[in-house]
């Protein structure tokens, strides 16, 4: 018990302090001069840009005419592959990808067929209890499609009665002109 109560302890404490961290880096604005152009991603037709403060050890997107934290994007170069950023108080800066290689998703690498997953042996314990639940899910289902069956016939039941009421006024109204 005491164990337990001092994990928690740890958990809230590790959060608080980590609430702290992150609150006193968006304090700062970020470092304009250090800033390092990490990313793009295009989704939609609409392109954003990871920038990143390794001062600050903070990243964010930024879509082209957008702005986060005070700096904007300007424009992007397709051809050089160059973002313009702009900071706060005017200045303007040109940044090139950062990468040591890119790799897209045409290009993503194949896996290695010699790695293949270890399929794991599981206890006869478990087994049974996934037996079981398959079991229930398929009572569930079973009993649904039972109730759904017995609310079709009664609803079908119901519309033969009126529609045999309704008949029925028909030739009564017939019969009385």
């Amino acid at each position: 018990m005491l164990i337990k109560s001092l994990a928690v302890i740890l958990v809230l404490c590790s959060s608080i302090i980590s609430s702290y961290l992150v609150a006193q880096a968006r304090q700062q604005p970020p470092s304009f001069d250090q800033l390092v152009y990490t990313g793009m991603m295009s989704l939609g037709g609409k392109k954003s840009f990871s920038v990143y403060d390794p001062q600050s050890k903070r990243g964010f997107w930024i879509p082209i005419g957008g702005s986060r934290e005070g700096i904007s994007v300007l424009d992007y170069n397709e051809e050089s592959g160059t973002l313009t950023l702009s900071s706060p108080n005017g200045q303007s800066r040109q940044l090139g990808l950062n990468t040591g290689s890119v790799v897209t998703m045409a290009n993503a690498p194949a896996p290695n067929p010699s790695s293949k997953p270890v399929a794991r042996q599981k206890d006869p314990e478990t087994l049974k209890k996934e037996e079981n639940a398959r079991k229930m899910v398929m009572n569930i289902l079973e009993n649904s499609a039972q109730a759904r069956e017995k609310q079709r016939a009664e609803r079908e039941a119901r519309l033969q009665a009126i529609r045999a009421r309704q008949a029925a006024e028909r030739r009564a109204r017939a019969e009385g002109n």
